[in-house]
């Protein structure tokens, strides 16, 4: 939605630009095609009276994950906007955003700040609040105490009821040091590590579901009995490589199979057959329709048992490709008809199971 509202400004722009190019933004950026919307708005943005094409610049860089890049023109594109008309309030918003994963946590809340208070568009003010929120800043967390790690900033609701917190801390960071290492991602700052006493909480008051992670942001949201490695794995993850494509199959098995509790996929997956009706599983369908198949249940087990089985086969450096775009066509690319020998190998073990 965010996209596509922006370009309601862009039919005045005809007379300043070719309308060609215009077109071609709107196209490419509605259609996430940020590559292409990035070629067409670098050549805009010097024809730019108004800070719009500055202003879409620097969201098509944030949103590519070049969030250093990304800053000057947003704030240049603030400048332009003597008007301080929504052009200024996105900006401010995805500078918050910018700010937030480099670490610079003071600009970014002032830049949230300066959008939710220039109140210039609903839905500029609702991504600034939710950003405000899910980053620390709100009045909420004013009580959490933060304590930092090598690679994680924790973030305690009520760290004296944790047993043992340096050992808390201690498993978490051990835990992403070696998922880091063994699928070789490099984080772009600290994880926000985000820890509530319990997960009944946040439910009640703001309809939030422990646990779970926004990887784009490197933050994980749990309560101080999550697994270890499941929520992080979600973000170390996201960051194998460039522009990933997430599939529920891929993404929920990786998780399952770093959550660090040491396990026997297979058998866990065993055990939950066993008691269940769960005849007839065709992975190819489970892979390209995820929500709809099975109950969470199954699903995670089987995807853990089925990521492991070709992590164990195939090793880590030649999924890769596959684990940053997770359709099954890329895995036929990778794997050619080695995938459907092992999607049919697997099949048959978990229903003699």
């Amino acid at each position: 939605m965010k996209r596509i509202l922006i370009f309601l400004f862009l039919t005045n722009l005809f007379i300043l630009v070719k309308g060609q190019d215009v077109n071609q933004l709107i196209e490419y950026y509605s259609k996430g095609e940020l590559i292409k919307a990035k070629e067409i708005s670098t050549k805009l943005i010097d024809v730019d009276s108004i800070g719009v094409f500055n202003q879409l610049h620097g969201r098509v860089l944030a949103d590519l994950g070049e969030y250093h890049d990304a800053i000057p023109y947003l704030i240049k594109a603030i400048e332009i906007d003597r008007n301080k008309t929504d052009i200024s309030g996105w900006a401010h918003g995805y500078l918050g955003q910018c700010y937030f994963i480099l670490g610079q946590y003071d600009e970014s809340k002032k830049s949230l700040n300066n959008c939710i208070q220039l109140k210039a568009t609903r839905n500029s003010v609702k991504y600034a609040n939710k950003r405000h929120f899910l980053f620390g800043f709100n009045d909420y967390f004013s009580s959490w105490k933060i304590i930092e790690t090598e690679n994680i900033r924790f973030h305690f609701q009520y760290p004296e009821k944790i047993v043992n917190i340096d050992s808390f801390m201690a498993h978490r960071e051990k835990a992403l040091c070696k998922i880091k290492s063994q699928l070789g991602s490099t984080l772009p700052k600290k994880v926000d590590f985000f820890v509530w006493d319990n997960k009944t909480e946040p439910m009640e008051k703001f309809k939030i579901n422990l646990g779970f992670a926004a990887p784009s942001d490197v933050c994980v949201y749990t309560h101080k009995y999550q697994t270890v490695g499941h929520e992080l794995t979600h973000v170390i993850s996201n960051y194998i490589g460039q522009n990933p494509v997430k599939t529920g199959l891929i993404n929920e098995g990786l998780a399952v199979c770093f959550n660090m509790q040491n396990d026997d996929k297979i058998e866990s997956l065993k055990t939950i057959i066993k008691d269940g009706d769960y005849e007839n599983i065709k992975i190819v369908d489970f892979w390209e329709n995820w929500q709809n198949y099975y109950s969470d249940r199954i699903s995670y087990p089987l995807a853990g048992a089925f990521v492991q089985g070709l992590i164990d086969k195939y090793g880590i450096e030649k999924l890769k490709p596959i684990f940053v775009n997770q359709t099954y066509e890329t895995a036929k690319k990778i794997l050619g008809e080695d995938i459907d020998k092992y999607i049919d190998d697997f099949e048959k073990e978990i229903i003699e199971l």
